[in-house]
């Protein structure tokens, strides 16, 4: 497999930085501009000794879980990632998202995240990026 090379994937979750998990002949794949649970076409953008790196050309089979964004600026300025994702399912791969990095750093979260936990977190993202918008040029 060398960089431009053409995969069809099926996405299985969502990671960090927007990218979905997927596997080709046993490699992992880390797919941008596609949902979990997608079958895409993707193209390759860098070959790493232990993953590739692709992004999605084509989604084949969209995910139940796809959304229209409400944000007119979705896309352009990369403050959020998951806008085209059904809200329930973003908190749900939010969860997902802290649950993981506690882990990858040693420590095992033994109870779930409360739904009031996220929202916290989540309202103080949406002022960060509030912020954002309100600079010159995203208008």
């Amino acid at each position: 497999m060398r960089k431009n090379d053409f995969l069809y994937l099926k996405t299985e979750k969502m990671i960090n930085n927007g990218f979905c998990l997927a596997r080709y002949n046993g490699k992992i794949v880390l797919v941008n501009k596609c949902l979990p649970e997608e079958e895409v076409l993707a193209k390759i953008v860098k070959v790493r000794r232990d993953y590739i790196e692709a992004e999605a050309i084509e989604i084949i089979e969209s995910s139940k879980y796809r959304i229209e964004p409400k944000c007119k600026y979705f896309g352009l300025c990369g403050g959020c990632k998951l806008q085209d994702i059904l809200y329930e399912k973003q908190l749900e791969i939010k969860k997902e998202f802290v649950n993981d990095d506690f882990i990858r750093i040693g420590i095992n979260l033994k109870r779930k995240l409360s739904q009031n936990m996220l929202k916290n977190i989540l309202l103080k993202m949406e002022k960060k990026l509030s912020l954002m918008r309100d600079k010159p040029g995203l208008n």
